[in-house]
């Protein structure tokens, strides 16, 4: 029997990240997400801030003509200028109704912008949490079931259990674990033959639980040995 070397720290990182892959895409999906509601955001607040500023000037010119045109009431009772105020002043509430809406239009927006942020920053923290957690479970399981690990060059996994006949406890038993683009996981190279395989790997792809495959299929092998 070969001797199997320990996968290094490195190694396993390598591994969990293989079969927490769907875990890793959202994340990097969060990520891009994020930058671009960034800029979304700041792009949309550069040209709100800019139409805001016009309209301001435009308010400043209004006032500035509707205190002109109560100048020349001082001196003369032209009903054309009569009318020219009022319709200044009209002007003038109107501008101040849009810049009130612009406002609390701006303010909704960076309240929602604030709220989208914090989203963001929990599900990327959550990801990551979840990520640390499934590297830590898989250690465990790795120490729990004697269980050896060898990464191929085809990105498959060769699982190997130890320990698992009270007759012959150096005796292997091994399989050849290989996950798809698509996310599918499927066994090869069964050694010795398991007829249970074909159940834990349907369950497998149900469930989705690689912890709970790992520590049932030892449970498996034990009782196919030692029966």
């Amino acid at each position: 029997m070969s001797e199997i070397n320990k996968p290094t720290i490195e190694e396993l990182e390598t591994m969990s990240s293989r079969f927490i892959e769907s875990v890793t895409r959202q994340l990097n999906e969060i990520r891009q997400n994020s930058s671009k509601n960034v800029k979304n955001f700041e792009k949309n607040r550069e040209a709100f801030l800019k139409k805001e500023k016009e309209l301001k000037d435009e308010i400043e010119k209004t006032k500035a003509n509707i205190t002109n045109n109560e100048q020349m009431l001082r001196d003369t009772e032209d009903l054309s200028i009569l009318q020219r105020l009022e319709q200044l002043k009209q002007q003038y509430e109107d501008r101040e109704t849009q810049l009130k809406k612009k406002t609390a239009k701006r303010d909704q927006l960076k309240e929602t912008f604030m709220e989208k942020k914090m989203e963001i920053e929990y599900r990327i923290n959550e990801s990551e949490g979840r990520s640390k957690k499934a590297l830590r479970e898989l250690e465990a399981c790795m120490f729990y079931t004697q269980l050896q690990i060898m990464p191929l060059p085809d990105e498959s996994i060769k699982f190997i259990y130890l320990k698992i006949s009270q007759k012959l406890p150096e005796k292997e038993y091994s399989f050849v674990l290989h996950i798809s683009e698509t996310r599918v996981y499927s066994v090869r190279d069964c050694t010795p033959d398991m007829p249970f395989m074909s159940n834990q790997i349907v369950e497998l792809n149900a469930t989705r639980d690689l912890y709970m495959f790992l520590i049932t299929t030892r449970f498996h092998l034990q009782k196919m040995a030692n029966n």
